[in-house]
């Protein structure tokens, strides 16, 4: 009450109730003055407490909003909406881990809270557990099916788990709920165009543009969808009709995409942000439209005009995309002074921006501009200077695996071409291939020359082919990789597995490796490759001479570092993980490739089954072994290349996580496991990220891994026979070389005899003993008419193509 005499506020009644009134009117900084006085009266309410903290919180002070959640939760911990308040202010402020505990809280109290389901799905989503995400929203939209963000937000984690068809499902809900909703519309356009149905995208996200005509992201995605379905649905009218008049129009045209952009255009303010956002988009579309043109230069100078009306208009990221394109564009012309004018420009505009990142954002904003490092490397071969342009290749390839493995690093290691020469010898060169924007280059530096040897190939001809040949071999390929492992082994006749011969000789010719390998000196036997990109994907060493050993390397940098502290080959004692997520009966040869491979090598641990737990294997790892050795299931992560990881028992191990370890005493890791060297299935934009690359920062000297899902029986005899090389003295590359010719050429005789001496190594399990004996016997029996001396299945690549050796061999 108040003091009669002065009409004053003197009790915690009357400043609670002068708070809660300054609040309902939206004075927020008068409630918390009233409140503040409250709480010096009475410090134990919890109620003033949060009513306190909702008001800074609806100032911002989202930081001092926490403290008076937090003194609630100390006072009443039952209190739910405190939880969820107290979730929305920690996600305000980026600390999402934290807001996703506080909304668990909040719903574990109140489970029909579906305000809280939605704002965890929002949290989970930012950091990328996007299947989680999925669950809240679920949860939020069944306990309130009119919400229709909550369907959005449903729609867009289904999405980007590539759960398309669901996605659309959830933002016909959403439309349906709200029809000017046009977020919904343009990623319902999104998903739809995913799948191919383009003349519904382009419905879709002719809604959003009609709904928000400014919405230049939209405009752009209509003229993708126009573009991809007049080149793959135009012959069905039934879906022509269906497509709005102007869009029809921008389909007669002989490039739709570039014409439903221009279409655009009149809809949009003109010299605001998004007209130029769409001659942005131009400049790009003409640039695409160039390649594989008789006559590309109309093409180059419409993306120049394009490009330079987005010039003076556009700031920040957006303008250096504009100088990009102009970069990309001069180059084309082979205008070299314009290009490296406008590259100047953009280095110092890129330099700027980086330094105003946040520390956690640095790596992403620098790999979004990864494509503007890779133009330098084409600027300085236009300069004719192939040296700089090495060096600076190599300094961005490491830029990048330090980024994806280690986090931010503000001075990457850049070699100089003096250092590089110290990997190569009379017997030894390296290749190294450095793939661009629009061109593919290939470097060869040889012993004793003073610059690398620029090979005189079309780098834009050879480009485009092998683009065009990555296509066909990544369809063919999703499509067989895609399969459960039981299932693999009936698909000898999959396409994939079919033409894989043919489009290894094709790869040979894009490469031109045969002029490779003809300007090397004659007394070269062992190449050391490094790739770039999805180069890395790919079996290269089969496109080189048989006599020549073959080691990969993701930087020379690393290179350099290995070659250091290179020492005789040890392979005891030896770590021995053997096939730790599936029973006996799923992988039996995983297993008898592991028991052998022990005996052979005699000083070993072995962890098996439930005892190879994520805890034991990291642990072990961590000791001082010479080897290791692991047969099970690993994966390659493109979305998150550091969270790429084998299989154990309990759980996964990442690259991240193996990168952080000291593996410096290992010089030999064996990964027999599918697609562990594998670098992605739908495209690298920067860097080669894998397991072989963690193990090699660890300081593991050699890491011998796959390319694709490989024959359990064919691996396990690879890997053998590998073993026996090494412990015969053949270096490891050399072990490598040999054990795959052999396999290409025993006969059923030679393996069926070799089988049965394998089951005598000593010591070895019998049911392991009498499991080779029959296989011995089996060899022969099952081939029927075969003749005895003829080559197995095993002499075709796919067997034994898939291994290949990381590191110093």
């Amino acid at each position: 009450m108040q003091n009669e005499r002065t009409a004053e506020p003197v009790t915690f009644e009357d400043f609670r109730d002068l708070g809660d009134a300054s609040f309902e009117k939206g004075d927020f900084e008068g409630a918390i003055a009233f409140y503040d006085r409250a709480i010096a009266l009475q410090p134990n309410d919890y109620l003033v407490w949060f009513c306190r903290g909702y008001s800074l919180a609806n100032l911002g002070r989202d930081t001092e909003a926490l403290e008076s959640y937090d003194k609630t939760v100390t006072l009443n911990p039952e209190d739910y909406p405190v939880w969820s308040c107290r979730g929305y202010s920690l996600a305000n402020l980026g600390r999402d881990t934290e807001a996703t505990e506080s909304y668990d809280t909040a719903v574990t109290l109140n489970p029909d809270n579906y305000q809280a389901w939605y704002s965890r799905g929002v949290s989970l989503k930012r950091l990328g557990r996007y299947s989680e995400a999925f669950d809240s929203y679920n949860k939020a939209v069944t306990l309130n099916p009119a919400f229709y963000q909550a369907w959005f937000n449903r729609g867009i984690s289904l999405k980007i788990l590539g759960r398309y068809a669901e996605a659309i499902e959830s933002h016909d809900k959403a439309v349906t709920l709200n029809p000017a909703f046009y977020q919904a519309w343009f990623d319902r356009g999104i998903s739809l165009a995913y799948l191919g149905r383009y003349a519904e995208a382009i419905e879709s996200f002719d809604k959003t543009v009609t709904l928000n005509p400014e919405d230049h992201i939209a405009w752009y995605n209509r003229s993708a969808s126009i573009c991809s379905f007049s080149l793959h649905q135009l012959s069905e009218p039934d879906l022509l009709s269906s497509i709005q008049a102007r869009s029809i129009a921008a389909l007669s045209q002989p490039e739709p995409h570039i014409a439903a952009l221009q279409e655009a255009l009149p809809h949009i303010q003109e010299d605001s942000v998004n007209w130029a956002h769409i001659y942005l988009y131009l400049g790009d579309a003409y640039l695409k439209h160039s390649r594989g043109k008789q006559n590309p230069s109309p093409y180059w100078r419409d993306a120049i005009r394009s490009y330079q009306a987005a010039y003076p208009i556009l700031t920040g990221e957006d303008h250096l995309s504009v100088l990009q394109g102009l970069v990309r564009a001069y180059l084309a012309f082979e205008n070299i002074p314009s290009a490296r004018r406008f590259q100047q420009q953009g280095q110092t505009l890129f330099e700027d921006l980086l330094a105003a990142q946040p520390e956690p954002n640095k790596a992403a904003f620098a790999q979004k501009f990864v494509s503007f490092s890779q133009l330098e490397i084409d600027l300085l071969l236009g300069e004719h200077d192939p040296t700089a342009a090495l060096e600076q290749a190599e300094f961005y390839k490491n830029r990048c695996l330090t980024w994806i493995l280690a986090g931010w690093e503000e001075v990457p290691p850049k070699p100089s071409y003096a250092e590089i020469q110290r990997l190569v010898n009379p017997t030894t060169a390296v290749v190294y291939w450095h793939l661009g924007v629009e061109s593919l280059t290939t470097f060869l530096i040889t012993h004793g020359e003073a610059g690398p040897l620029v090979l005189p190939f079309n780098c834009q001809q050879q480009a485009k082919q092998f683009r065009q040949w990555l296509g066909t071999y990544d369809s063919d390929y999703r499509s067989y990789a895609g399969k459960k492992p039981k299932a693999i082994k009936n698909l000898k006749e999959h396409p994939w597995r079919q033409s894989l011969v043919r489009q290894l000789t094709r790869l040979q010719e894009i490469l031109n490796t045969r002029a490779i390998w003809q300007q090397l000196p004659d007394t070269v036997q062992h190449l050391i490759l490094v790739p770039h990109r999805d180069l890395h994907r790919l079996p290269l060493q089969v496109l080189f001479p048989e006599n020549m050993t073959c080691t990969y390397l993701p930087s020379l940098h690393i290179g350099l570092q290995l070659q250091a502290k290179a020492s005789s080959l040890a392979l005891m004692p030896l770590l021995n993980v053997n096939d730790p997520q599936t029973d006996q009966s799923e992988m039996p040869f995983a297993r008898i490739e592991s028991a052998v491979i022990q005996r052979l090598v005699k000083d070993s641990l072995a962890l098996d089954g439930k005892g190879a737990s994520l805890a034991a294997v990291s642990h072990e790892l961590q000791k001082s072994y010479r080897a290791f050795h692991f047969t099970g299931h690993g994966a390659y992560n493109f979305r998150q290349p550091a969270e790429s990881a084998i299989g154990l028992a309990d759980g996964l191990l990442s690259a991240k996580q193996i990168g952080q370890f000291d593996l410096s005493s290992y010089q030999l890791v064996c990964l027999a496991a599918c697609e562990t060297a594998l670098t992605g299935k739908d495209g690298i934009p920067d860097e080669y990220v894998g397991l072989a690359s963690a193990f090699l920062q660890a300081g593991a000297n050699n890491v011998l891994s796959t390319l694709w899902p490989v024959d359990e029986i064919a691996s396990a005899w690879m890997m053998i026979r590998f073993y026996q090389n090494l412990l015969a003295g053949s270096p490891p590359a050399t072990a490598l070389k040999l054990a795959q010719q052999w396999l290409q050429t025993v006969s059923y005789a030679q393996l069926a005899n070799w089988i049965m001496q394998l089951s005598q190594v000593t010591d070895l399990p019998p049911l392991v003993a009498e499991r080779l004996q029959a296989r011995a016997k089996n060899t022969l029996k099952s081939e029927g008419t075969m003749e005895a001396n003829q080559p197995t299945e095993y002499q075709h690549p796919y067997y034994w193509a898939a291994f290949t050796l990381t590191g110093w061999g």
